[in-house]
């Protein structure tokens, strides 16, 4: 039997990135859900048991994978608040922002095929292709976490109890599965070094 797996590193920079958002949003959708019903500590405790990993592992795949965290020397994948973004920038970063406030406009709309739907749609965007995206990871992250706290923010309330538990699971499945297909074994940086998951 064979086994099916995402072959191209474009594929798996791709994925990596959408896990990152998914496994992230699905932890502030959880966590949004646990402050409107006042929930205890212990509550917010174990719903980082399935989001912190999944994060964690998904920024990880993106540390081995994604272009700019190649070389030690680039600090493109890092935020530096001395740059002045030119005017070219701000193209990309509104279009990262509605990205993120269409995602959570179906998180809101309570519609769980939609949303896969539209998950689904953002895990085949060519994220590291995008110049701003490849030079910029976090800014690119967080101009999407923007746009989807936007809209939770300002826009309706959930429509039926634990619509935002369901919406973060949704998620964190999609991302589960994108890092499963693209998982590539173990390797070893140096013949003496420990084994690293990529």
């Amino acid at each position: 039997m064979k086994t099916f797996k995402i072959g191209t590193e474009q594929e798996i920079r791709n994925f990596a990135f959408s896990a990152f958002l998914f496994s992230t949003f699905g932890w502030a959708l959880l966590e949004i859900q646990l402050l409107g019903a006042h929930a205890r500590p212990i509550a917010h405790l174990l719903a980082s048991v399935p989001a912190l990993p999944l994060s964690a592992v998904s920024f990880r795949r993106c540390r081995l994978w994604w272009p700019s965290f190649d070389d030690p020397h680039d600090d493109g994948a890092k935020f530096n608040a001395d740059r002045h973004f030119l005017r070219d920038d701000l193209c990309p970063c509104s279009a990262l922002v509605v990205t993120g406030a269409v995602l959570a406009f179906f998180v809101n709309g309570g519609s769980i095929f939609l949303l896969g739907l539209v998950a689904g749609g953002i895990s085949l965007v060519p994220w590291a292709r995008i110049a701003f995206c490849n030079k910029h990871f976090f800014v690119s992250w967080t101009m999407l976490a923007l746009g989807g706290a936007a809209v939770l923010i300002v826009g309706p309330r959930a429509q039926f109890p634990f619509q935002y538990v369901i919406g973060a699971w949704v998620l964190w499945f999609i991302a589960l599965t994108q890092l499963l297909v693209t998982y590539r074994g173990a390797t070893k940086v140096d013949p003496s070094g420990p084994p690293r998951m990529r």
